[in-house]
């Protein structure tokens, strides 16, 4: 009960406090702002756009031919599991989608796709 959890984004252990306060739970963790459940929401850095439907058909489409490149169905692939959900965008797949859209050889529908993915991709803040 009285065991310190190591932050992972902090060198120093998180202390709990077991200050009872009016309308907070009695026992948080106590840290550095970007650390603890409390500050979850602050932290969140989920987008709100999703893949519209005109693109989402589009990825299908990149999916289904037989001529398309691996790195087109892989960012396809990630734009049509955005569609519907808040999920992001990774480096790795942001990487190839970059690489789709320099490509000249690059069908329309695989570029679209691209674009879509790229739009998800959350920034690094500074």
């Amino acid at each position: 009960m009285g065991r310190n959890r190591q932050c992972k984004n902090y060198a120093e252990p998180l202390e709990r406090d077991f200050a009872a306060k009016p309308n907070q739970p009695s026992c948080r963790f106590v840290g550095p702002p970007f650390c603890g459940p409390r500050n979850k929401k602050a932290t969140s850095m989920a987008k709100s756009e999703s893949t519209s439907k005109k693109v989402a058909s589009a990825a299908s489409k990149v999916l289904r031919s037989k001529t398309a490149s691996k790195a087109e169905k892989a960012v396809a692939a990630s734009a049509l599991t955005q569609k519907g959900s808040t999920e992001t965008t990774s480096a790795k797949v942001a990487a190839t989608a970059s690489k789709v859209l320099r490509d000249p050889k690059a069908s329309k529908a695989a570029k679209s796709a691209a674009a879509s993915a790229l739009t998800q991709k959350v920034k690094k803040k500074k």
